[in-house]
């Protein structure tokens, strides 16, 4: 998504904000569980100052609200997924 999304706004598509919205939710999703996950693993050290993991779990916490925080991103996506005649299926949605 996040390859497609740069690919829209390259090209200015038509599904330009559709695909940035899609990316956006995707990468926040992958960036706390990646951190979260990585706490985890590494216990009580992980909220230490001798290991940068809760540096990486605080960018990701301050990037999933910028620029618009899920549920906007949700509700875009939700916009187009719900619209009287959206073009979803074989066919339309993967060409």
């Amino acid at each position: 998504p996040v390859h497609r999304a740069a690919y829209a706004v390259a090209e200015d598509a038509a599904g330009a904000a559709l695909a940035v919205a899609q990316a956006k939710l995707m990468a926040c999703e992958a960036a706390n569980l990646a951190a979260k996950n990585s706490i985890q693993v590494h216990g009580a050290m992980g909220y230490t100052w001798e290991v940068d993991l809760h540096i990486f779990m605080k960018k990701a916490w301050a990037l999933a609200n910028t620029w618009g925080d899920a549920g906007w991103h949700k509700q875009q996506v939700a916009a187009v997924i719900f619209a009287d005649g959206a073009a979803l299926g074989a066919g339309a949605t993967f060409q």
